[in-house]
């Protein structure tokens, strides 16, 4: 019996020094870290007590009352509205220390949305970004318990697989997400937005222009596309009109043209893609020649 009291005894120590330090990546530095954690409700004090003006300490005092009164689905959006536009700093520390004490309380898709935010803003390189979400993907994990948020994460995981060009992981996470896709009738825009997004990401990196093509038209029917930025836009129209022309089993771009995103174009110095793709798919053969000889220039810059 005095055995086991000195056992107990031993144990309960460890647990209070573990409960008291967590293991973090630090993302300016690469390296790993020991972070001191608090109590979450000490912890917003802390905040509060460090904010530069009152605006700031008035959003912590927010976030603390709605936790308090455990009003999940509030403090949920309140906290992926801060987060998306970074007006909390220091966000893994703020993870560490307020949200993981509450993530099993959350709904798992939102949870899955405020770790990819997290992963984004804090990462300074895509293995940074995959060491914050990995345990993400554990069997115990918040996230691993609805399968939806784990299409979320993995799609998120894939593209950072590409970026770290890891083009094997990156198809094994699209394959699992792919599997679990399958099994539901219906699922948020923004869930397969983010497949469909990391798809066309894997295709336009190993070169099968389209298969290219049809994810991106996907991403492009579920995402909010005012959400978008003009570079972005650009960005997806010059892929897409160019995998339109190249990708084998692509005959026809009326779905393409009739998306806001090929407009885009107008105006630009890329114009030319616009009324290729038009003449293209009018078969206009002259109309094509006389811009392939116009725009020649732009076209081989």
């Amino acid at each position: 019996r005095k055995y086991c009291s000195s056992i107990e005894s031993i144990l309960h120590q460890v647990l209070s020094v573990v409960k008291q330090e967590i293991f973090l990546f630090n993302p300016s530095s690469g390296a790993s870290q020991t972070i001191q954690t608090m109590g979450p409700s000490e912890y917003i004090q802390k905040r509060i007590a460090s904010a530069t003006n009152e605006e700031e300490a008035a959003m912590y005092r927010n976030l603390a009352d709605l936790q308090n009164r455990k009003l999940w689905h509030q403090l949920t959006e309140e906290l992926l509205s801060l987060l998306r536009a970074k007006r909390i700093s220091k966000q893994l520390q703020f993870y560490s220390d307020f949200i993981s004490t509450f993530a099993e309380k959350l709904n798992g898709v939102a949870f899955a949305k405020i770790v990819k935010i997290i992963a984004r803003n804090e990462s300074a390189s895509p293995s940074e970004g995959i060491a914050f979400l990995n345990p993400h993907l554990e069997p115990k994990s918040v996230i691993m318990g609805n399968p939806e948020a784990q299409i979320l994460l993995m799609s998120e995981c894939a593209t950072l697989y590409l970026k770290n060009e890891d083009r094997a992981t990156a198809r094994k996470m699209l394959d699992k997400a792919r599997d679990i896709m399958d099994t539901f009738d219906i699922l948020e825009n923004d869930t397969q937005a983010s497949f469909y997004a990391a798809a066309a990401d894997y295709h336009k990196v190993v070169g099968t222009a389209a298969d290219f093509y049809k994810n991106a038209l996907l991403f492009l029917a579920y995402c909010e596309f005012e959400t978008l930025s003009k570079a972005e836009r650009l960005h997806w129209a010059l892929d897409l009109g160019v995998a339109a022309l190249v990708g084998e089993d692509v005959y026809t771009f009326g779905e393409l043209l009739l998306h806001q995103v090929i407009r885009d174009l107008e105006g630009t110095e890329n114009a030319w893609l616009m009324h290729l793709l038009e003449a293209f798919d009018r078969g206009n053969l002259s109309r094509f020649d006389q811009i392939c000889s116009e725009s020649a220039a732009q076209m081989n810059a």
